[in-house]
């Protein structure tokens, strides 16, 4: 299954750099992104049977700012903890766990597992999904669905100054850190914890305190991401896809063959979840797939991401059978992802049972450019590009013929 997917680098790398000349400030729910969403959906008219909009209605706030609103219950919850303490106040004690109760939907439910329990106290915006439908030439029997979000971040200070276990540490001192000391204040209401344990911890909270004020301002709302690798890559390689099987006239003759680009990727991915939720029964029905396209960066770093959203949701072995599959006719070896913090868009769709995977090209080793102001064009590799687009082309052949 070889293709002469050459020349698709540039292109794409030519097409990435206007839209983000063109479009600056693509945060979630801005006219940006949807300027950019209807740049994308010209450019795919010319290759795809039909295009079509949907509106959704989303908090894009909620979960970036999650982050620096779990600061004030954390460190009140702490400091009251300090003074029940040494000042042997049982009502202090109780008020330090009321304060880390509240803390808890922060930190979990927004955060950590993306669900959108307190989205509705954040202002709401309108997003935009747009999808791109090649039809199959007969009766239509599979769907196969490659998707990439359009949105940009806000700048992950972390990413520019720390390396890897410096972030890893930071995120143990403030998230582990915080996740023991609710376990022993809640403890310490019903059993009476020994005064030597309560006094040294009370002192080692000291470091959880300074991981908490450190992570918390994690993201910089001052700036906005160019977000080239992140992710306008994924989405023109997806173009890219669709672009060579028209021009070449790939036969999928029972296969209809979509690109979705999303929009409130980066707030925790709430334009996947908005697509899944509302087409689940079309989407979860046998013979249909998802593959997530994101931050095409290093032709060392491709990986298939059977997990994600912080680790907690499993993706499909199926689809990431079919990824390590194409990535070997392409000759390259496919390694699973390791642990990281974040998620992609193929998780939204696994959440509602719809079978789906990621495929990825970004370095996890920090320093580096992803989610930073220097996710620029001009650092953009032709030939990453190109392979992904070679990967996904053998993936749409192989989910035509063997799905």
């Amino acid at each position: 299954m070889k293709h002469n997917v050459s020349g698709l680098g540039i292109w794409a790398i030519e097409r990435i750099a206007r839209v983000c000349t063109m479009f600056p400030g693509r945060t979630a729910g801005s006219d940006a992104v949807k300027g950019a969403a209807r740049e994308l959906a010209k450019e795919l008219s010319q290759y795809a049977d039909e295009v079509t909009e949907e509106e959704f209605v989303f908090h894009p706030s909620a979960w970036p700012l999650s982050i620096p609103t779990q600061r004030t219950p954390a460190i009140a919850s702490l400091a009251a903890w300090w003074l029940s303490v040494f000042l042997e106040n049982h009502a202090l004690h109780v008020a330090s766990v009321v304060l880390f109760l509240v803390w808890v939907p922060f930190f979990f439910c927004e955060y950590w597992f993306y669900w959108r329990t307190l989205d509705p106290l954040f202002p709401k915006k309108t997003g935009l999904n747009v999808i791109a439908r090649r039809k199959a030439r007969g009766e239509a029997r599979k769907r196969l669905v490659l998707c990439a979000h359009l949105d940009a971040a806000y700048e992950m200070r972390f990413f520019k100054y720390m390396r890897s276990w410096m972030i890893g540490l930071n995120m143990v001192l403030a998230d582990a850190g915080m996740v023991i000391f609710g376990i022993v204040s809640v403890l310490g209401l019903f059993v009476s914890l020994p005064e030597g344990f309560v006094k040294v911890y009370s002192f080692i909270l000291i470091a959880t305190v300074l991981g908490i004020l450190n992570f918390t301002r994690l993201l910089d709302f001052s700036k906005i991401v160019p977000g080239a690798s992140d992710n306008l890559s994924g989405c023109y390689v997806a173009a890219s896809v669709m672009k060579y099987v028209h021009e070449n006239g790939v036969e999928l003759p029972d296969t209809e063959l979509c690109v979705l680009l999303t929009d409130g990727e980066e707030c925790g991915l709430r334009g996947a979840m908005a697509y899944a939720e509302r087409h689940k029964d079309e989407l979860a029905a046998p013979g249909t797939a998802v593959i997530a396209v994101d931050t095409i960066y290093n032709m060392k770093d491709f990986m298939v991401y059977q997990r994600g959203i912080n680790f907690t949701q499993k993706n499909s072995p199926r689809v990431c059978s079919l990824l390590r599959k194409a990535a070997a006719d392409c000759r390259l070896d496919l390694p699973d992802t390791p642990f990281y913090p974040g998620g992609t868009d193929a998780e939204a769709f696994s959440r509602y049972g719809i079978e789906a995977a990621a495929l990825c090209a970004t370095p996890h080793d920090a320093p580096f450019v992803y989610h930073t102001t220097e996710d620029v064009p001009e650092k953009l590799d032709p030939e990453c590009i190109e392979t992904a687009s070679a990967i996904l082309l053998s993936a749409v052949q192989r989910f035509a013929q063997e799905w």
